[in-house]
């Protein structure tokens, strides 16, 4: 099943969020508190959704975005912050897809014109590549970062 998070819910994305940012290799340290703290105040004000998967053993995976104004053209899309699945319901291609299928339905019933997904390629890159593209989606940019000492 997958549903909606209530802001006082999202606790429980702390495993899955912490693994997420661990495996992508992502920089800085993760903090358990500031990410729950920041998550829930995006949630309650409407910024950030956040749908979990849940099976009889609790939460397996969620998804998280944004819903905006694209400054260019003014048409309503949204965009995937994260998107993780704990590692042992991985082999379960259900909980990964039916979160992107319940972001998309989300999109739609938003009024989204488009919507992203992030494809880090720290994360399975060829596989996460290539069911983007089989479920629709077309690579449109990648990102470089770069770490700066302040």
């Amino acid at each position: 099943m997958v549903r909606r998070l209530q802001p006082e819910e999202l606790q429980l994305c702390v495993p899955g969020g912490k693994a997420f940012f661990d495996e992508a290799g992502l920089p800085g340290a993760f903090d358990e508190e500031y990410f729950t703290r920041r998550l829930s105040a995006m949630a309650s004000s409407g910024a950030v959704v956040v749908m979990g998967s849940f099976g009889p053993d609790g939460i397996r995976g969620a998804i998280a975005f944004t819903r905006y104004t694209d400054p260019f053209t003014g048409d309503i899309v949204a965009s995937e912050l994260w998107w993780f699945v704990l590692p042992e319901h991985r082999k379960t291609p259900s909980v990964a897809v039916g979160l992107l299928k319940a972001y998309e339905t989300w999109a739609r019933e938003n009024c989204c014109k488009r919507i992203s997904m992030v494809h880090l390629h720290a994360l399975q890159a060829d596989r996460i590549g290539r069911l983007y593209e089989r479920v629709g989606y077309k690579l449109m940019e990648s990102a470089y970062v770069k770490i700066l000492n302040c």
